[in-house]
């Protein structure tokens, strides 16, 4: 039982990682389209 315990643990510490760096990536990505909309709207003008 004390094995599988650890196994959970390492299971959530490397999702909460995973989903940081999803999180991460995510909020960079979301910047990089505005800035993005931002060129090709003033490319467009």
């Amino acid at each position: 039982i004390k094995e599988y315990k650890k196994v959970i643990c390492a299971e959530l510490a490397y999702l909460g990682i995973f989903w940081r760096l999803v999180g991460l990536s995510y909020k960079n990505t979301k910047k990089n389209k505005d800035v993005l909309f931002k060129r090709i709207s003033d490319a467009k003008i």
